[in-house]
Formats: C-alpha cells, sequence, structure tokens
C-alpha cells in the first residue's frame, strides 16, 4: 500500500518501449546553469510478482520484462514547489541498470527536491501541474496485445515507487551521486483475467477468438493518475474501453470453464466507483455482447487494486451473437448515410428476436474540419440527447401510477400538483388550466403551445391536438409531487434501475463529463447542455442505443402494466395524419410489409432520432445522432435496418433525398424558426 505520510513524488513504471515524461515542458537539457550543480544518479530495480491474494493467479513462466535501450525520467521538485519543474533522462544499461547525470538547477530547487524517478511507458506518460498537486499520468494501452492463450505480452503494465528521504539519504555517495540499488517497484496497475469457453446455439464450432474488448461508464480506461500532494492517491482516467488482441487465436467452443480461452486486460489499479458495464468477444465469424450487472464487476471507491488479479468466466452461450458479416454489412452501409447526410455520428442499436446489432458509426471526414473534437472517442457506450424519446417513459410511468391507484387520467392535474398554476400568466390562464388533465397531456390535446414553460397565456382550448413539451413537463412535476421525489429519481425507480440502464438519466450526471456526446450545428456550433438545470421529461434523456433498448422493448412486451393500462398505453385515440395516430405519447403506424409500427421521434437540432418496435417481427430499432442535417437520414437508416423498401410513412418530409454515394456534399442547416430552442418534438 501507498505510504500516505510521504509527501513525495512517485516512481511510476510501465514495461515496454518508454518515452520521456514531462511537466508540461520539453525536458531541461543537461549542462552548467547559472547556480547548478551536477548530479549523477544510477538507479536498479527489481520487477514485483503479480499475484491475486484469493486465487493465487501467477505469471510465473511468463516473466514481464523490459527491452531495448529504454529511458527513465527522474523528475525534479515537489508538490509545493510553485509550478516551476525539471525533467531528466536516466538511460537504461541493459539490465534494468538506469543512470545518468544532469545539473540540478539549485535556483529553484536544492537537492533535497528530488522526490521521485518515474519510468513511463511509451504511451503518452506524462506530469502535469493541477493546484498544489502534481500529476503523473500513466498509459495503460487502449489496445493491449497478447501473443497467445494465457500469455501477456507484458507492454503495458504500469508500476511506480517512492524515493523518500531516508532513501536519498542512504544511497547518497562520498562524491555526491545517488546510487539506488534494488529498488523495489510497485504495480501501478491489477489485471482481469477472462476464462472463456462454451458454444453458443449460432456459432461455428471452429470459430476463433479474436479480442476482447470492455466497456466501462467510469473506471476501466486507458489511464491511470498518480496525485503527489499530502495525501497520495492512485485513480483511473476516463478512457472508458479496452481492448486486448490475440496475435494467434485459439477456439472456444465446447471448452469448459477450466479449459477455454484465457485472456489478460491491464487495468487502472485504483478507480472511483469503478465498474465493468459490458463484454463484447470478438471471433473471426461474430460479435458476442454481455451487459455486466454482476456485484463482482463493481469496485467501490477506494479499493486498491494494485497487483491484484481478478478472474471472470465467461460462458458464450449466454451472449448476444452479432455475426460478423451482418455486422459488417450493416455498418458500411449506416457509414455511407452517415457521410452523406453530413452527420458527425450515428449510434443504432437493432433487435429482433434475441438477435442484436449495435453499431457506432463516426463520420471521419466531418471531424477532420470539426470545430471541437471529442475529447473521448465516440464508441457504443457514448451518452446522446434522446431529445423528444424522453417522453414514451413518461407514459409508462403515469400508466404504473394508474396501476398503483396513484393517478387518474381523467382527473384535473391541478388536483395532484396546485403549484402548475404559478407557471400562468393571469387569472383567467390560471382557470382554465385547472381543466388540463393527465389524458389531455398524454395525447397532446391541452391547447399549450410548445415553446412557452412559464408565465403562460392559455385560453384552455383543449380537445385539438397541439403537441406541447411544457404540458408534458408539468405532467412530471405533478407525479414528482405525488411520489414526492424529482423524475431523475422515480425515473430510475420505474424503469432505469429495473432494467440495468445504469447511465440513462433525465439529468446531467458528473460522469457525463466523460461520457456525453458533443452535439453540432451546421453553423459551427456545439454543446452538450450540461449546464441545464433541472429534469425535463419534455427536453430530452440522456442515454445510449444499447441502454434505450432495453426501455423499447420491455414495452413491447407488456411494460410490466395490467392488460388494461397497457391496452390504454398503445390504444389508437385519435389520427394526427393520414398514417399515423396517436396512443399515450406513443405513436402508431399501419405499414404494408411491417404491419403495426410504434414510435416517436426527437429533435434538439444538434441532436436527433427516432425509435420503434414491431410486434409482428419482435424487432426493435433506435438510432442517435449528434447533428444537423437537411437530408432524410431518418428514412434511409429506418428502412436499412427494418429491411424494408417501402417508405416509413411517419418520416416522410423530413429533409432532401441523400445524395448518391459519391456525392460529398455536407448537409445544410433545418431552419425551423418557430421552435424554440430548449423544447423539442
Amino acid at each position: 500500500m501507498m505510504n500516505h505520510n510521504i509527501s513525495f513524488m512517485l516512481v511510476t513504471a510501465v514495461l515496454g518501449s518508454m518515452a520521456v515524461t514531462a511537466c508540461n515542458r520539453e525536458p531541461v537539457p543537461s549542462g552548467d546553469k547559472p547556480g547548478g550543480k551536477r548530479v549523477r544518479v544510477s538507479v536498479s530495480v527489481e520487477i514485483p510478482p503479480l499475484e491475486d491474494d484469493e486465487t493465487k493467479t501467477t505469471f510465473s513462466g511468463r516473466t514481464l520484462v523490459w527491452n531495448g535501450d529504454e529511458t527513465m525520467d527522474v523528475l525534479i521538485g515537489n508538490y509545493d514547489k510553485g509550478t516551476t519543474h525539471q525533467t531528466e533522462l536516466l538511460h537504461n544499461n541493459g539490465s534494468n541498470v538506469f543512470e545518468g547525470e544532469f545539473t540540478l538547477d539549485t535556483e529553484n530547487f536544492t537537492e533535497s527536491d528530488m522526490c521521485a524517478v518515474t519510468v513511463p511507458g511509451g504511451k503518452g506518460s506524462k506530469s502535469v501541474k493541477n493546484g498544489t498537486n502534481f500529476i503523473a499520468q500513466m498509459f495503460i494501452s487502449e489496445d493491449q496485445v497478447q501473443e497467445s492463450d494465457g500469455v501477456m505480452n507484458g507492454e503495458y503494465f504500469p508500476l511506480y515507487a517512492i524515493l523518500d528521504d531516508a532513501m536519498r539519504t542512504a544511497c547518497k555517495t562520498g562524491d555526491g551521486s545517488y546510487k539506488f540499488e534494488g529498488i523495489q517497484l510497485k504495480w501501478g496497475c491489477g489485471v482481469l483475467r477472462f476464462n472463456i469457453y462454451g458454444t453458443h446455439p449460432s456459432m461455428d464450432a471452429g470459430e476463433i477468438l479474436k479480442s476482447v474488448k470492455v466497456y466501462s461508464g467510469y473506471g476501466v480506461g486507458q489511464s491511470s493518475m498518480v496525485v503527489i500532494s499530502t495525501n497520495n492517491t492512485l485513480y483511473n482516467g476516463k478512457n472508458k474501453i479496452q481492448k486486448v488482441t490475440l496475435t494467434n487465436g485459439t477456439t472456444i467452443a465446447g471448452k469448459t470453464a477450466e479449459n477455454g480461452a484465457v485472456v489478460y486486460m491491464a487495468i487502472a489499479a485504483r478507480c472511483p466507483n469503478t465498474e465493468i458495464d459490458k463484454i463484447e468477444i470478438e471471433t473471426d465469424k461474430a460479435i458476442y455482447i454481455k451487459d455486466i450487472n454482476s456485484s463482482n464487476a463493481r469496485w467501490t471507491n477506494g479499493t486498491n487494486h494494485r497487483g491484484k488479479v481478478y478472474q471472470y468466466r465467461l460462458n458464450i452461450s449466454t451472449f448476444k451473437r452479432m455475426d460478423l458479416e451482418v455486422y459488417n454489412n450493416y455498418a458500411t452501409k449506416l457509414a455511407s448515410i452517415v457521410k452523406r447526410s453530413g452527420l458527425p455520428s450515428v449510434q443504432v442499436c437493432m433487435t429482433k428476436g434475441d438477435d442484436i446489432i449495435t453499431i457506432e458509426s463516426v463520420n471521419d471526414s466531418f471531424y477532420a474540419t470539426a470545430p471541437h473534437q471529442e475529447e473521448y472517442p465516440l464508441n457504443t457506450m457514448s451518452l446522446y440527447q434522446a431529445c423528444s424519446m424522453s417522453k414514451p417513459p413518461l407514459a409508462n410511468i403515469a400508466m404504473k401510477l394508474v396501476d398503483e391507484g396513484k393517478l387518474e387520467l381523467g382527473k384535473p392535474v391541478y388536483e395532484y400538483y396546485p403549484e402548475m398554476l404559478d407557471l400562468f400568466a393571469d387569472d383567467a390562464s390560471k382557470e382554465h388550466a385547472k381543466e388540463i388533465t393527465a389524458y389531455d397531456i398524454l395525447v397532446h390535446v391541452t391547447g399549450l403551445d410548445n415553446s412557452t414553460y412559464s408565465n403562460i397565456t392559455y385560453g384552455g382550448v383543449t380537445g385539438t391536438y397541439k403537441y406541447s413539451g411544457p404540458a408534458v413537463h408539468i405532467l412530471d412535476l405533478a407525479i414528482g409531487k405525488i411520489l414526492g421525489k424529482d423524475l431523475s429519481e422515480y425515473s430510475k425507480d420505474y424503469i432505469f434501475d429495473q432494467l440495468g440502464m445504469k447511465h440513462s438519466n433525465y439529468f446531467w450526471q458528473s460522469e457525463y463529463d466523460y461520457l456525453a456526446a458533443y452535439g453540432y450545428r451546421t453553423s459551427g456550433s456545439y454543446g452538450r447542455s450540461s449546464g441545464w438545470t433541472s429534469s425535463n421529461a419534455a427536453y430530452t434523456l440522456r442515454t445510449t442505443a444499447e441502454e434505450y433498448t432495453k426501455y423499447i422493448r420491455w414495452t413491447m412486451h407488456g411494460a410490466g402494466l395490467s392488460t388494461s393500462s397497457y391496452e390504454q398505453l398503445l390504444h389508437d385515440y385519435f389520427a394526427t395524419s393520414s398514417a399515423t395516430s396517436q396512443a399515450l405519447i406513443w405513436r402508431h403506424d399501419t405499414h404494408s410489409e411491417l404491419q403495426d409500427i410504434y414510435h416517436h421521434r426527437g429533435n434538439n437540432g444538434n441532436f436527433k432520432g427516432w425509435m420503434c418496435f414491431v410486434p409482428s417481427q419482435d424487432m426493435s430499432l433506435i438510432f442517435l445522432t449528434n447533428g444537423e442535417s437537411s437530408f432524410n437520414f431518418y428514412q434511409e437508416i429506418a428502412k436499412l435496418f427494418l429491411g424494408t423498401n417501402v417508405n416509413i410513412a411517419a418520416l416522410n418530409g423530413l429533409g432532401g433525398a441523400l445524395p448518391d454515394e459519391e456525392d460529398d456534399t455536407p448537409g445544410s442547416k433545418i431552419k425551423d424558426p418557430d421552435r424554440n430552442e430548449a423544447t423539442t418534438w
């Protein structure tokens, strides 16, 4: 364990090809400086064994070694010495002894400031100044390589050690140089060991394991950060994918947990709220996906994982399977749509029975000139705004409250939530507002417009269809009053926690700083609306296509409602167009090939999307995008994944025809001057 009484910089080390660690500037060149003093330093190091106290899993016979003429940084200075740093290099003489000579800048430092050395990993490791703390950032490669079954190559495994006053005093020689011998490096990472085995019903017996990918909403990702201050801590960075690629594949079909393929993965050592969300196993024929909700995949804040091995047995027969040829076919066609529409990216999840296809398609052409680059690469764990697709879950919750006897659809909402009258401008408006019922809101016949959320002037014209976000927001506030909870809380109770939608929320969460995609307008502006100050079911829900799919399929299969409430949820109350009928928030189309389609669309300008389920096919689809386009990408994506050449009537008229395949014309901005920015449709 790290000694918390030592307030010095750390020795951090990563095996393999190594590079210079910098403190926000280039290394200081050797040579005399005014007031400087030449110092010679030699360090020999020992690699610790890697062992799990519980399973006693070791890497005996698979020694992790350094190779070649590598370098080691000596970081000069400590956390209370201001912003000036000095960085020098020591070179490996070939036997894990690192030595070199440099000039200490005594104008700013004394020898007692030489608090640490670091061996970075050639993968971007660095040190930075953050307030009064030094931060040494140790990167674990996002794409680790394993040479064969059960053998790590060891390139990306961070190590560290602390040089304290006692060590520095003991290691100073008579000529003023320092010779640190036998420094025992400590592991700066833990290791996941996956035993992969079993036979999926749809797999070929000879499928070859190619890679394992782990997704984490927070905590397993690419970098570890060592904060050096009076309270030394080690925690993880925010990249959210780790992948191990096998250079020599192995079969897994028919094998057991004891003799299945073994795959190792380095992870950050100490991670706040670390959890594994999803594992993808790729073979030469398919991609296998599994959500991980087990408590043993969640590590609590403050747990030390350094030098530990965590073993997981993955029975591939329980995973969802995506045929690789089918996946690549969809991915290629989706990429064409994304590029031709000028969108930054599109995230899709389609299911049919037990089959699932999840794709994140990123437009490299867009990001080549984008005004802002995503800090964290977009992937299927990235969170998008669902826009108005935030509304249907509220209808589910309303009908659950009907089942529980807590809500009557025909009763004025005012009787549940008297405070709603404060949203209206005058006494006459308030009197009319007292007549609005939950039913009026859920089928959009309140007469309220789609832009005004406060100081509403209202004539009480109900019964005629008029889409209204503010009305939906009034209902989510009323339900909050009934339940004594905010929307972001009761939506978790009634839907998100039940379905394992761990990262979906109506309110901005701290993890969204690392998970949420930026939305782009063709005008050049971009943003994430992270400053939205309250939950609002009319505005947006942040989610992923995979997580929202859980909600769609749950709704398709009854949503846990009574038969009566479920029928009311999806009943055709009236037609909103020649092809679309209004249910409770949900819409219903009849299609010549697919029959019934229940759906909803979302548009926040810089985020858009559409979702549906098709009962006759046991099929669901959702796609989310983070940009504007004047082309009808909705129709093209829907037809591609729903497998039909017949247009979806509800998606007609949402932009012009996409350019031909060879046309790289970017999309133009959709003009909608009547839309308020904070509302959706």
